[in-house]
């Protein structure tokens, strides 16, 4: 039998998660990306294929675009 409850959708990027404890997991991702962006030390990852983009706006573009 499979799931088929409402999935809980990530407001960032639109990644969608069983449960609140996934999405909790995930927003840890965003928050850690985020951080380093600021500081110039490193670029923003995309969740599903991994790839890194240079901020938050090409990352939402690229999710648009490709997934």
């Amino acid at each position: 039998m499979g799931w088929f409850g409402k999935k809980i959708k990530c407001e960032a990027c639109g990644a969608k998660f069983k449960t609140e404890a996934e999405l909790a997991d995930h927003a840890k991702r965003h928050r850690t990306a985020a951080k380093e962006n600021d500081t110039g030390s490193g670029l923003v990852p995309c969740e599903t294929c991994m790839e890194e983009l240079e901020s938050q706006a090409e990352l939402q573009e690229h999710i648009k675009q490709f997934h």
